[in-house]
Order: structure tokens, then sequence, then C-alpha cells
């Protein structure tokens, strides 16, 4: 199916083939497991590049494209996202927000 995309989305469908290439343990949509998905989410999350949970979340939001196309032209029974959980952002947890006083500092 040919897609009229944008050339950052393209951007980030190669980094997603980029990291599928790396971790060489999903090859085809047949290797596409709950149990698969998990150990490549384990992988990406030890992957220095990527350094927060929404990064993640992206990778796995461009493969999911992918496997539903995958199980629509019945190259997967079923979609594996669906036993799996993907949290979406790590939230403000991780985040360093300025003090009133930090923030009086800087003129």
């Amino acid at each position: 199916m040919k897609r009229t995309l944008a050339e950052g989305t393209r951007k980030q469908h190669r980094v997603l083939l980029k990291k599928l290439i790396e971790y060489g343990k999903i090859e085809r949509f047949r290797d596409l497991t709950p149990e698969a998905i998990k150990l490549f989410d384990e992988w990406l999350h030890r992957n220095p590049r990527f350094t927060r949970q929404s990064s993640i979340h992206g990778v796995h939001k461009r493969l999911k494209v992918y496997v539903g196309e995958a199980v629509l032209f019945d190259k997967l029974e079923s979609n594996p996202y669906n036993k799996v959980k993907i949290a979406r952002d790590d939230g403000e947890k991780n985040r360093k927000f300025l003090t009133k006083n930090e923030l009086m500092l800087i003129r």
C-alpha cells in the first residue's frame, strides 16, 4: 500500500525499521507474539538512544500500524498488541521543573 507521509513521519518509520534490524529477533510477522513484543520493549528500554517512555511508545505506535495491516491481510491471525500494554509516557515524574527561587535567579 502506498502512503503519502511527511518527511518527519518517514524518518520515524525508518527508526522503527532500524531498531527491528538491530534487535534481530523479529524478522517476520509470525515472529510478533505478545512475548516477543514485551522482549522488544525491554530491549528498547535498555537502548541509550531512548531515554523517555514516549520515544519507546512511538516505536510501538509505528509498529502497530504494520501489525494492523498484517492482520487485515491475513499475515497474522490476531493483533498481539491486544495482549500487551505499552505505556505512552512516564509523565512528569522524571521531569525537573524549576522552583520559584530558581526562576527568580534567571535574568
